[in-house]
């Protein structure tokens, strides 16, 4: 006879005499497999997410950099003549003035037509200056490859003085400038950073807004 104490040690060795049956090895893997699986499954999906937040981070800095340079921009806006200031719903020209550093690090401000244009098409978005007086143009400069679109509305007051908003700033309206610029731009996303596009706007008010050539 045993005692209650010899039980526990018995069925010890009795089990390490038997050994795992196959069904019990199978059921085992089967339950690692399927633990492995839910692992990999959740890092994948946080690496996926982790590297999405990276690509969005990324291109949302490039869209605010972009829109604070037409902002800045368009803060600065003159009026010079009767093209100070053209636009549609994928091309932006205005006259503006902008400060650029000169010898021994000095700033000067300069009078430029300033000029944005979107080729949806290759979803490349072009900024190009021309100095004024003189016509000098400088160099076309690609801001983005990868904008799928951009529309600029503007901002103008009615006979009642209700601000409306146009799509186009036409040649009747070339003898003001908008109280305002609406922009909305779309960017599009690399392959493998796992969103298709962005959109970012703003609203630009202008203190020359509605000047009127006299």
């Amino acid at each position: 006879m045993y005692s209650k104490k010899d039980k526990i040690p018995f069925l010890v060795r009795r089990f390490n005499n038997q050994g795992l049956s196959l069904i019990e090895v199978l059921v085992a893997v089967a339950i690692i497999a399927v633990i492995g699986l839910a692992l990999v499954s959740i890092f994948s999906s946080s690496l996926s997410a982790f590297y999405r937040g990276n690509a969005e981070l990324k291109t949302s800095k490039s869209a605010q950099l972009i829109l604070y340079r037409i902002e800045r921009e368009l803060q600065n806006v003159v009026y010079f003549n009767e093209n100070s200031f053209t636009g549609d719903a994928k091309q932006l020209s205005f006259c503006s003035i902008i400060p650029k550093i000169i010898e021994n690090d000095r700033m000067s401000n300069y009078l430029t037509q300033i000029r944005y244009v979107c080729d949806s098409i290759n979803n490349h978005l072009f900024y190009r200056v021309t100095s004024i007086p003189g016509g000098v143009k400088a160099d076309t400069v690609m801001l983005s490859h990868l904008v799928d679109s951009i529309q600029f509305t503007f901002g103008a007051t009615d006979d009642d003085g209700a601000l409306v908003w146009k799509h186009n700033w036409t040649a009747s309206d070339q003898n003001e400038i908008p109280m305002a610029v609406k922009i909305n731009i779309v960017f599009l996303g690399e392959k493998n950073e796992g969103f298709k596009t962005l959109e970012f706007a703003r609203t630009v008010f202008i203190p020359l807004g509605m000047y009127a050539k006299k």
